[in-house]
């Protein structure tokens, strides 16, 4: 009863904004379309003047070190590919470390990539090409979540392609992005306020707001500008890439169509879920992110997958097992599979 409960206040958060903007006639929906457009405005507008004022206010702070990173071996590289780790939302290189020193004890030349990971991808994966292109040699990309389609624009948009990129790994990437994006918005505060480490690099007003306002947030929507564009370009043809699924979601199937059925029970007692119903039952239909077997809590197998990429390793893990000190058994299998594949012959000889 807990679970259910749980599932129904998580899902309440987007409906009553959603079924607020649902019009009955042509003439409210074109008055809601013309209110949310003036909205973005400025939402937008107050985002770039918290960005330009903390710049004048704080200009002197010291910012991360932002760009790559070459890490040093202990051991002499015995591969010709080096490796080049991405992170992903609200997070930074430093939480990648366990995958990074186990691809660099396999004897790769490893770098990181450390950016503003809330702003816009496009401005990111801007950032990475121009990185990237200063690179001699070929490379195999590693990116966890998000990173994944700042890669994706960077090497699949012609204008930005650096040209060395030759295998991209994606690990749990949403290429269609996630229904949790919605709730993303505060997230990069919190970040700051939980994070000893953030708030040393930057500073808490500082470091949170210069690293983006939930411009990434709102590009990881399913329906953002962002991804219609990035999905509409076909893969690289001289790139090898693998997609890493994970199914460890935290809501059992038969807890969720039980909140289904309970939604609809409640629908037909109560006036005001019966107003919301509709779309309440919509987003715990959308929502496979959360259900095991079906997603990893954050983003669903459907959405992560990708056109023209069969190349697949899923197993029974969470979003971030994969980065753990101790990752379970399925994540463990994961990355040995990982590693296989970076050391797999690129098809391409330069």
């Amino acid at each position: 009863m807990k679970r259910f409960w749980i599932i129904l206040a998580f899902v309440l958060c987007g409906s009553f904004s959603t079924q607020s903007a649902m019009a009955e006639t042509d003439a409210s929906e074109k008055c809601w379309s013309k209110f949310w457009t003036r909205y973005e405005q400025i939402e937008n507008q107050i985002k770039r003047s918290c960005r330009e004022c903390t710049e004048r206010w704080y200009g002197d702070r010291i910012q991360p070190d932002y760009g790559l990173t070459c890490l040093a071996n202990s051991e002499p590289s015995s591969h010709e590919s080096i490796v080049v780790f991405v992170h992903g939302f609200n997070s930074r290189p430093e939480d990648l470390k366990s995958l990074v020193r186990e691809t660099q004890q396999a004897g790769f030349r490893c770098v990181t990539f450390r950016y503003p990971n809330d702003q816009s991808l496009t401005k990111s994966a801007r950032f990475l090409a121009e990185e990237l292109a200063s690179l001699k040699g070929r490379l195999a990309v590693v990116t966890h979540s998000m990173g994944g389609l700042i890669v994706r624009e960077a090497i699949e948009n012609p204008e930005l392609d650096p040209g060395n990129v030759r295998q991209l790994i994606q690990i749990t990437p949403p290429n269609h992005g996630t229904q949790l994006a919605r709730f993303a918005v505060s997230m990069d505060v919190v970040e700051y306020l939980m994070s000893e480490d953030r708030r040393q690099e930057s500073g808490f007003i500082y470091g949170s707001i210069l690293d983006g306002l939930a411009e990434a947030s709102d590009d990881m929507s399913p329906d953002s500008e962002f991804l219609k564009t990035l999905n509409s370009r076909p893969r690289h043809p001289d790139v090898q890439y693998t997609l890493v699924l994970g199914t460890d979601a935290p809501i059992d199937p038969m807890a969720f169509a039980a909140t289904r059925r309970c939604v609809s029970w409640l629908g037909n007692r109560w006036e005001w879920v019966d107003t919301v119903k509709t779309t309440l039952k919509s987003h715990l239909t959308e929502f496979d992110e959360l259900i095991d077997g079906r997603g990893d809590g954050i983003v669903s197998v459907r959405r992560a997958r990708l056109s023209g990429v069969t190349d697949l390793i899923v197993g029974q893990f969470d979003h971030a097992d994969l980065l753990s000190e101790a990752p379970n058994p399925a994540a463990r299998k994961a990355r040995e599979q990982i590693l296989e594949r970076l050391q797999l012959p690129l098809t391409r000889s330069d």
